[in-house]
C-alpha cells in the first residue's frame, strides 16, 4: 500500500466514523432525522432517514464523500484536495441538511425548468359559430355525448350548462367556409373526451370509435 493509498484509507475510516457520529447527534437533537445504523454498509455508505425527504446517503468513496438525498447531491469533502477535519466535515453535513430541509437545494447537474417568457405566435384559426354551438347544446343537452359526464352533477348548479362542442368532421379537414348542421355535425363533449377524440395518430376518432375504446 502506497502512502497515498494509506492516507485515503485512513481518511475514509475517519469520514465514516465522523458521519456516524454526526447521524447519532442529529437524530438526538433534530426531530427531522432518524438514525439506527442498521442501513450502514460498512464504511462505504451511512444512511439516515430525513423526514419528509426520505433517506440521506453519505457515500464514502475512494477520493471523495458525497451526501445525497433523492436526486439532490453534494460533494462534502475531497481527500485529494485537503486534509480531513472532523469539525469542517460535520459542519458541511449540517449545511447540506439545512438546505434539504429548507427546500433551497438544487443539484447543479439537474436541468432547470423555466416558464413564462413571452413569444409571438402566428397561426391560422378557423372561425366557429357561437350560434351553432348554442344550437348543438340546445339539441343534445350539456352532457358529454361520449362518456355522459355532466359538470353540474359533479361541481354543482353553478356549473350547469358548461360543456365543449366537437365538430365530428374537424374544421381543418373541410378547410373552407361551409354550412353546419348543429344537430348532426356537432356533439357536446367533456374536455377529457375532446382531447381523446383529437388524439388519433392519423386523424380524429369518430364518436363511436372512442366509445368502443372506453373502459
Amino acid at each position: 500500500m502506497t502512502i497515498a493509498d494509506s492516507r485515503n484509507y485512513i481518511e475514509r475510516k475517519l469520514c465514516a466514523r465522523a458521519a456516524k457520529d454526526w447521524c447519532h447527534v442529529r437524530a438526538a437533537t433534530n426531530d427531522a432525522v432518524e438514525y439506527d445504523g442498521s442501513q450502514d454498509q460498512g464504511d462505504n455508505l451511512i444512511r439516515c432517514a430525513v423526514h419528509p425527504l426520505g433517506w440521506l446517503d453519505i457515500q464514502i468513496g475512494f477520493d471523495s464523500v458525497l451526501a445525497s438525498c433523492g436526486e439532490a447531491s453534494s460533494t462534502i469533502v475531497s481527500y485529494s484536495l485537503e486534509r480531513f477535519d472532523q469539525l469542517t466535515f460535520q459542519a458541511r453535513l449540517d449545511t447540506f441538511l439545512a438546505s434539504l430541509l429548507s427546500g433551497n437545494y438544487r443539484n447543479a447537474a439537474q436541468p432547470e425548468f423555466r416558464e413564462g417568457s413571452r413569444c409571438e405566435v402566428t397561426l391560422d384559426r378557423y372561425e366557429r359559430s357561437e350560434a351553432a354551438r348554442k344550437a348543438c347544446i340546445a339539441a343534445h343537452g350539456a352532457t358529454c355525448a361520449i362518456c355522459g359526464f355532466d359538470f353540474s352533477h359533479t361541481y354543482g348548479p353553478a356549473f350547469a350548462g358548461i360543456i365543449q362542442v366537437h365538430h365530428i368532421v374537424p374544421l381543418h379537414v373541410t378547410g373552407e367556409d361551409h354550412e353546419v348542421d348543429p344537430v348532426h355535425d356537432l356533439i357536446p363533449v367533456c374536455p377529457n373526451c375532446h382531447v381523446a377524440l383529437h388524439s388519433k395518430p392519423d386523424g380524429t376518432y369518430l364518436p363511436d370509435e372512442l366509445r368502443a375504446l372506453m373502459r
